[in-house]
């Protein structure tokens, strides 16, 4: 890999641009230029600990050590490992969240599906306390810990069926002073007995279409993990009938329920949920303006 062209020490502010543009052009090896540019950028803010434009006017300069791990991140860059998996971590609504291919990245949709969530549970139970809360596939704890952060008297659980992503998800826990109960189960199966009647039920289930693969970029198949990405090809609503027969046992009466889906999916998942004869069934439309969330009432 060719040299980053900056020495240890140095502190010329005419050389400091001159890295980010360097950097961000062996970026755009893989990236766009405005891709590659924000990447630079978030990489010299990871290594300073402070924003660029800050670093820049007090005349900040990269240890030795700071380039070794500066070149390592391009490295990693250029094999198309996305950004979060290099940083470590990601800001997910208040929190700070450790993500590693372990776990899938929480998206900006899925913290919308957060955020009406919250809005819904306020509106739907103003004076019940505590409520009780279930979060099935949780991966990175996303959801469990934004929800508990929300509601701190809360009692919240969440599943994984992967025992690497529970390690995620308790990191994640002790790393945002959050208590909530993580436990190992498969959702295509029975529910454990450590779970009992809940409030809220939330889900971020696997959904992409396997069609849907030459359309994604290189960064998310090559380094998500696939079982939290794609349901199956002969049946994609797999995942939604597993967590709906958890419902029917586990969701108290007028408790709520609350999916992100795959935006061609809406027919579908209205159906399904009739079948079940859940109440007040409603699809919101994410910041793209794709149908992505529903939320349904048990009767």
């Amino acid at each position: 890999m060719k040299p980053l062209g900056i020495e240890r020490g140095k502190t010329d502010r005419a050389k400091r641009p001159a890295l980010r543009q360097r950097l961000a052009g062996m970026l755009s090896a893989r990236y766009t230029p405005a891709e590659a540019d924000s990447l630079a950028r978030l990489f010299l803010e990871h290594l300073f600990q402070m924003p660029y434009t800050r670093a820049k006017m007090e005349g900040k300069a990269l240890t030795q050590s700071q380039l070794h791990q500066l070149r390592a991140m391009l490295s990693r860059s250029l094999r198309h490992e996305p950004w979060q998996y290099i940083l470590g971590a990601l800001p997910f609504d208040a929190l700070t969240l450790e993500v590693s291919p372990a776990v899938l990245i929480p998206r900006p949709e899925t913290e919308e599906l957060l955020g009406w969530a919250c809005a819904e549970i306020r509106k739907s139970f103003p004076h019940e306390k505590p409520l009780s809360m279930l979060d099935m596939g949780t991966g990175s704890g996303c959801l469990a810990l934004g929800l508990k952060h929300h509601f701190p008297e809360a009692g919240v659980s969440a599943v994984d069926i992967s025992e690497e992503a529970l390690e995620v998800a308790r990191r994640n826990a002790l790393r945002n002073k959050l208590e909530v109960k993580f436990l190992q189960a498969d959702i295509l199966l029975s529910p454990p007995p450590g779970i009992k009647l809940v409030d809220v039920i939330i889900s971020n289930p696997p959904y992409v279409m396997i069609q849907d693969k030459a359309a994604m970029q290189p960064n998310v198949l090559a380094w998500e993990p696939w079982n939290a990405l794609f349901a199956p090809e002969s049946d994609p609503l797999r995942f939604y009938r597993a967590i709906l027969d958890w419902a029917d046992e586990l969701l108290r009466p007028s408790a709520l329920l609350f999916f992100e889906i795959h935006e061609k999916a809406r027919p579908a998942m209205q159906d399904l949920l009739g079948t079940r004869a859940y109440q007040d069934v409603r699809i919101l439309k994410d910041f793209r303006g794709k149908d992505r969330f529903c939320m349904a009432r048990k009767g």
